[in-house]
C-alpha cells in the first residue's frame, strides 16, 4: 500500500518529508523545506520547526506554542502556488495554501513564505498572509519554475 506524504506528494513520508524532519537528509530547495515544515506541523514535531526557523525571526515562537497549535489544528492538505529557491539560490519564496478543519468548516491559511539559505541549509524567515498576487512581466521567467517565459507558460 502506497501512502502519500502529508505534504501532498505521492511519496511515502519516510522518503519525503520524514528524511528532513528526522535528520537523514537536508532540504536543497526552499519548497522542500516548506513542505517538510508543513509536515512537521501535521505530525507535531516542534523541534524541527524551531531548528528550521531563522533565529533572527523567531520572536516569541517556542516549542510549547507550536505543540499547542499542532494539537488543535487538523491539517487537511497543502497546495503550492509559487515556488522559487533552488540549490543555486541564496533566498527563496514559497506561496502556498494550507487547508485545515475549523469546527464544521474547512479554512485556509494562505501565505507567501520567505526563506534564506545560510550555513548550508534553508531557513524560514517570515511570511505574508493573504498576499497580493506577484507582479509578473510577460518576459520574466515563469513563477511555476518551468524554463519558459511567463507569457508562454502560466501567463
Amino acid at each position: 500500500m502506497h501512502i502519500s506524504c502529508s505534504c501532498g506528494l505521492a511519496i511515502p513520508f519516510k522518503d519525503c518529508c520524514g528524511k528532513y524532519i528526522y535528520g537523514t537528509a537536508t532540504p536543497i530547495t526552499a519548497e522542500q523545506l516548506m513542505r517538510s515544515r508543513y509536515s512537521a506541523y501535521v505530525n507535531n514535531v516542534p523541534i524541527y520547526l524551531m531548528a528550521t526557523h531563522h533565529p533572527d525571526f523567531i520572536a516569541d515562537l517556542n516549542e510549547d506554542l507550536i505543540t499547542e497549535t499542532a494539537e488543535n489544528t487538523p491539517w487537511l492538505r497543502l497546495e503550492i502556488i509559487v515556488s522559487q529557491g533552488d540549490e543555486e539560490s541564496a533566498t527563496g519564496i514559497v506561496e502556498f495554501k494550507a487547508w485545515f478543519q475549523d469546527g464544521e468548516q474547512e479554512a485556509c491559511l494562505h501565505e507567501r513564505s520567505n526563506f534564506v539559505f545560510q550555513d548550508q541549509q534553508w531557513f524560514y524567515t517570515h511570511g505574508e498572509l493573504n498576499p497580493a498576487p506577484l507582479k509578473q512581466s510577460r518576459n520574466d521567467p515563469c513563477l511555476c519554475g518551468s524554463d519558459k517565459k511567463y507569457k508562454k507558460c502560466c501567463g
